[in-house]
């Protein structure tokens, strides 16, 4: 389970429990594109902080047991480069 929690603007706050780390890393890239401050913990038998380059290297572990995986981090990487390249214009 991933729990990744984000703090917004006006005092509003969301805490989301996922079962996957590609779960978990779509959140925190749509959090960090929109500015929202998040914060994320794996949780297994106790809670274990998450970078956002570890969300990264488990959802890149996540999409090799099959191919919806596979499908999903394919899509948030093109949804990636699509931003990546909206800013950059």
């Amino acid at each position: 389970m991933f729990i990744l929690n984000m703090d917004g603007h006006a005092d509003v706050s969301a805490e989301f429990v996922v079962p996957s780390a590609l779960m978990a890393l779509d959140l925190a890239l749509n959090a960090t594109r929109a500015g929202i401050p998040w914060s994320a913990a794996a949780f297994a038998e106790e809670l274990r902080p998450l970078s956002l380059p570890m969300l990264w290297q488990l959802a890149e572990e996540a999409a090799t047991e099959g191919p919806p995986g596979a499908a999903y981090l394919e899509e948030i990487l093109r949804v990636e480069r699509a931003h990546a390249g909206a800013r950059r214009n």
